[in-house]
């Protein structure tokens, strides 16, 4: 059988950090977390922004230093937040 990986909807736990969950992780995997400005640039153009230990499945990413710099498109941060505002 083959494990589904998801990625849940982005949290913001503070100002300055989106935090990002695996489920249907392997406890026996580390996982490495890309990121691009944009989701038309091809996987090769994103960057490493974090590489997790064995085990990790959260992630909380730092935001960057000027309030203009976008770690999610503005279409995907609406969706995460309308996403989190309709679940029961």
């Amino acid at each position: 059988m083959i494990a589904q990986l998801l990625v849940t909807p982005p949290t913001f736990p503070n100002a300055n950090t989106v935090r990002v969950t695996l489920t249907g992780a392997a406890s026996t995997n580390a996982y490495v977390i890309l990121t691009s400005p944009t989701l038309a640039v091809s996987v090769p153009g994103w960057q490493r922004s974090l590489t997790g230990t064995v085990g990790q499945t959260t992630f909380d990413l730092a935001k960057g230093i000027n309030s203009r710099e976008r770690l999610y498109p503005q279409s995907l941060t609406f969706w995460a937040f309308l996403s989190q505002v309709l679940s029961p």
